[in-house]
């Protein structure tokens, strides 16, 4: 088991000259400023969601926390997800594929993402605690929005729940066709 504590920093679309968006900046701002003197990972989340970019959220995400003090070698990237339910999925995968056994990720988005996406990730990853406190204060309104995702998120959730991880990421690329 690796010792620390695990992040997991979900990313959202990044502007189209590729550079960080407002809202992912809160994020990661939040992120650095919560974390632990030492003894920590970030895994940061996001996969190519901006056609007019050739970067991941991740990356983007990843470059700005360096260039903000962290140390590069405490972070993971996931690259594939291209929303919510991916971002569980993936770094379900991630963390099984190097090996590591942690029993807490503490999750970190958006004030209004958060209950939906700690839902999802509670919902998918059995047997690890997730820890949702870690919110970013952002000014918007999508409560609607996200209760109708969930609407949809959770119907994937308890068709896939008893699946493998491959056929979840199966399952999921099929889905991503379909929204």
């Amino acid at each position: 088991m690796v010792d620390g504590d695990f992040y997991v920093l979900l990313g959202c679309k990044i502007n189209d000259d590729c550079t960080i968006s407002d809202m992912q900046r809160s994020r990661v701002d939040d992120l650095i400023k919560n974390l632990p003197d030492n003894n920590y990972y970030i895994i940061f989340s996001g996969g190519y969601t901006n056609s007019k970019c050739n970067k991941s959220e991740a990356e983007i995400m990843k470059e700005y926390a360096i260039k903000n003090g962290i140390d590069k070698y405490r972070i993971l990237m996931e690259t594939r997800s291209m929303n919510t339910l991916g971002n569980a999925i993936y770094t379900m995968e991630l963390l099984y594929d190097i090996n590591i056994k942690t029993k807490k990720l503490k999750l970190v988005t958006s004030c209004f993402h958060m209950k939906r996406a700690c839902n999802i990730f509670t919902s998918l990853l059995k047997g690890i605690e997730i820890e949702c406190k870690n919110c970013s204060k952002w000014n918007a309104d999508y409560a609607g929005i996200e209760r109708i995702k969930w609407l949809m998120d959770k119907k994937f959730i308890d068709e896939n729940l008893d699946n493998s991880i491959d056929i979840r990421i199966k399952n999921l690329e099929k889905y991503n066709n379909l929204i």
